[in-house]
């Protein structure tokens, strides 16, 4: 069926294309948009919707309301990116979200997995804010993971909800989520690694690099730092910025510490610790510099 000249519908900020039998009402699309920004989604797939007004229309050619029109999102949104700058919008997910990532790489199933990722992340000083089930929910819905609920260990066609609604299904039926990393999860994954954030940050900020450098260097040691120690440290060596009219400190230890630990390259325990992964970037960095 050939499609008619793109429109665009003014109380819902979409373009809309004529043509197209109607299969959702303005009132489910509107319900679902609102949804989506609730939880800070994309909606992304096509959504049919009934004849308008003329009034709503801006730009229209014709006059004519008896077609239907096709909504769709203004600007598509790769899921990648969009997981990517959700994260980077909260980086106190990112580590359980690469733990979820990097367990899952073979199916998992969810209890085992969720006690497993807990403990690591908990060893670590990572353990999120957020539940973590409520991480692995958001990797889902951006498509970062795949779910697929079992019973008895074979597939089921539905959610878990509509497993516990089944009657058909009895208490001695075994129902369990399994989870398993998908591509796009993949790329997410690579996209985190510490080193990649570590090279990132140094590049992004090259006017704070040797004071990067140097707050890793002064973290590695057993216990780590406090603040107050890492910002005496720091001082003696110039990296406060102190105003020369005022002697103040123009940057204080915390700012790098949270850009390092945003990154991977330094974890807060009672303390700012450096990293693995923040000792393997510092020792590359002076090595180059060396060089």
């Amino acid at each position: 069926m050939k499609r008619g000249p793109k429109r665009e519908i003014t109380s819902f900020g979409w373009k809309v294309e004529r043509g197209l039998q109607p299969s959702m009402s303005v009132e489910e699309i509107r319900e679902r948009a609102a949804r989506a920004a609730e939880e800070g989604t994309v909606l992304e797939e096509s959504a049919v919707i009934p004849p308008v007004p003329h009034a709503a229309y801006v730009d229209s050619p014709s006059k004519d309301e008896s077609e239907p029109v096709i909504a769709c999102a203004e600007e598509p949104v790769d899921q990648v990116d969009a997981l990517a700058q959700s994260l980077r919008d909260n980086p106190t997910l990112i580590e359980p979200a690469r733990a979820l990532l990097a367990a899952c790489r073979e199916e998992r199933e969810g209890s085992e997995l969720l006690a497993q990722v807990d403990a690591q992340l908990e060893a670590a000083g990572a353990k999120p804010v957020q539940a973590l089930s409520s991480v692995a929910d958001v990797l889902v819905r951006r498509g970062a993971l795949a779910c697929q609920v079992k019973v008895n260990g074979e597939p089921y066609e539905g959610s878990i909800e509509d497993a516990i609604a089944d009657e058909s299904l009895t208490e001695e039926d075994v129902v369990e989520e399994w989870y398993i990393t998908t591509p796009e999860g993949e790329r997410v994954a690579e996209l985190f690694e510490p080193a990649t954030r570590l090279d990132a940050l140094f590049l992004e900020r090259p006017h704070l690099a040797s004071a990067l450098l140097r707050t890793l260097e002064l973290c590695d040691r057993e216990g780590g730092l406090s603040t107050k120690d890492l910002q005496s440290l720091l001082d003696a060596e110039g990296f406060l910025f102190r105003d020369p009219r005022t002697d103040i400190p123009t940057i204080w230890p915390s700012l790098y510490g949270n850009l390092l630990k945003d990154a991977g390259g330094i974890r807060w325990e009672h303390a700012w610790i450096t990293t693995q992964e923040g000792r393997i970037a510092a020792s590359s960095r002076k090595a180059s510099h060396t060089a």
